[in-house]
Parts: structure tokens; sequence; C-alpha cells
């Protein structure tokens, strides 16, 4: 891996802690650090799965382009899990889905994850609401205690 990249991570991690006497108002998030991690790990692994995706494609090979796409699919839950919690399992007011898949959001909901994932899922909720289908007491009971 280039060393340019660690020494950008570097620098960026000392001036988001500060130096010297002067404490910051808001150091590096543990939560962000681990999305950093996530993203310089799986980015590469996804961009060669989609890589391999368009391959099997191209060659009109069916289940290694399904097996491709099943890796992609599985990849971006983890890399894009915001996007895909609020363009596509709030709208549709999957509650819970939501709630699971916004706990991996560390990129948008640094600090708080566990209050990012209960937006999500009381978002979900209100949106059951507005297509008249509203959410049961057991699903606002469930919210309630998370």
């Amino acid at each position: 891996m280039n060393p340019a990249v660690f020494a950008g991570l570097i620098v960026a991690v000392l001036a988001a802690t500060g130096s010297g006497k002067h404490k910051p108002q808001a150091p590096v998030a543990s939560g962000g650090v681990a999305a950093a991690l996530v993203w310089f790990i799986l980015g590469p692994v996804f961009m060669i799965e989609i890589g391999l995706l368009l391959e099997a494609l191209a060659s009109g090979d069916l289940p290694s382009a399904l097996v491709a796409l099943g890796f992609s699919l599985a990849t971006a839950i983890v890399l894009f899990p915001w996007p895909i919690a609020r363009h596509l399992l709030i709208p549709r007011g999957h509650v819970k889905l939501a709630w699971a898949v916004t706990r991996l959001s560390f990129w948008v909901w640094r600090r708080d994850v566990r209050g990012g994932a209960l937006v999500a899922a009381s978002w979900a909720a209100a949106r059951q609401a507005q297509r008249g289908d509203p959410p049961s007491p057991a699903q606002l009971a469930w919210i309630e205690r998370r």
C-alpha cells in the first residue's frame, strides 16, 4: 500500500486530536477510526468484487456473476450502511432492519451509533404510519427498550 496513505492518516489523526497544552473540543471518535480502518480494508476488496462481477457478466458466466454479486452486496452493506438504511429500509418501514444496518454506520454516527440506530428505527416506524400501516405496540416497545 502507498506510504502516503499512512502518512496522511497519521497527520489527520494528529490534527484532530491536537497537540500541546490545548485539549481539542472534539477528539477523533473511536467510531471514526473504526470506519477508516473498514474503508482501508474493505474498500479495495469491494472494488475487486465489482471488477469480478463485471468480468463474469461480460463473459456470460452467470453462476460466477451471482456469487460476485452476493459478495459485493454483503460488502456494500458494511461500507454504505447509512445510505442503505436511509434510502431503502427507512422509507419501506423496516424498523428492526434499519436499526441493525445503522449500527454499522460508524462514519455518519461516529460518537453515537446507538442513537443513530434509534433514529433510524423511529424514523422507519414513522414511515410505516405515513403509509397507513401503523407500527405495532410491540415494535414501539422494542424501540423504547433500545
